[in-house]
């Protein structure tokens, strides 16, 4: 077994500081219906609990399911 490229990470890693655009860009990719939100994350290397995050922060409802309602039946006697 090699490897082939080793990266290695020293200090104290920092927050990375996202512009409100590109919150709004990865938002925007999520409500397409393409990709889901976990999909979206992992695209942009975020975790999807920010993704959801900023989906509240930016007002985006969830979508919510239709409201379910009784359809009326009429039975009848078989002859």
């Amino acid at each position: 077994m090699s490897i082939h490229q080793l990266e290695i990470l020293a200090g104290s890693m920092r927050r990375r500081k996202f512009t409100r655009t590109s919150k709004e860009s990865i938002v925007s990719e999520t409500l397409t219906g393409e990709m889901t939100v976990t999909e979206v994350a992992r695209r942009h290397d975020v975790d999807r609990s920010l993704v959801y995050r900023w989906r509240r922060e930016l007002g985006v409802a969830e979508r919510a399911e239709e409201p379910r309602a009784f359809v009326p039946v009429k039975v009848q006697q078989a002859p």
